[in-house]
């Protein structure tokens, strides 16, 4: 509850400040690298909005998912099937290391919000049937990153970034059975992202242009 009143808050002073902003709206590819038990690699994308309040700082939201990758092997006569999905929506904070109307803009900063993963696990084989679990976790999301706006014009550009999503509180696994040795149900829960993507910049009726 606490969470979302922050989260709530966040929004409500990004619209209060977007109509005096330069604004920002961009999307992306996105390569995802599990670092924690959960070493998945998954291909997605995002959405985000940004406005830039003054020529240095830019706050806004972020949406990002990864949708399900399906994996399989065979551990003595059984038959493992994973796949994962992951999803995270966030309030973004950056520091430009140059001006915004800059053609190159490195950036520092972090994202804020909620990570849902979802690991789906079914396990297989002639003498037993299908067993499936399914495996959701949501935690609280904090990733530090750095990254560059490239500028192809006044209103339109290229971006990149890689970022360290940590989240707060373990994943906790599930046992999966009935064999000798369980399998381990065990979500993303942390994980390198890097994106490149573009953007495209509007103006704000209370900007001002430099």
């Amino acid at each position: 509850m606490k969470i979302t009143r922050i989260a709530g808050l966040a929004v409500a002073i990004f619209l209060g400040q977007a109509c005096f902003a330069q604004l920002q709206f961009g999307a992306s590819g996105s390569y995802m690298k599990g670092t924690g038990d959960n070493q998945t690699n998954i291909w997605g994308g995002s959405l985000h909005a940004r406005g830039f309040l003054g020529k240095n700082f830019a706050m806004g939201i972020l949406l990002r998912s990864y949708p399900k990758t399906s994996g399989s092997e065979n551990i003595e006569g059984v038959d493992i099937t994973t796949s994962d999905l992951l999803t995270h929506a966030a309030a973004t904070f950056d520091i430009l290391l140059a001006k915004n109307t800059s053609t190159i803009q490195p950036f520092i900063g972090t994202d804020a919000g909620l990570s849902f993963s979802n690991r789906l696990t079914t396990i297989s084989s002639n003498s037993m049937q299908n067993v499936a679990n399914e495996n959701k976790q949501t935690f609280f999301l904090l990733s530090p990153k750095a990254g560059v706006n490239i500028g192809l014009g006044k209103t339109f550009g290229l971006f990149g970034q890689v970022q360290y999503n940590y989240t707060f509180g373990e994943g906790d696994p599930m046992d999966i059975g009935p064999i000798p040795n369980p399998i381990q149900s065990k979500p993303v829960d942390r994980f390198w992202s890097y994106d490149a993507g573009i953007y495209v910049r509007l103006v704000g009726a209370g900007a001002r242009r430099s």
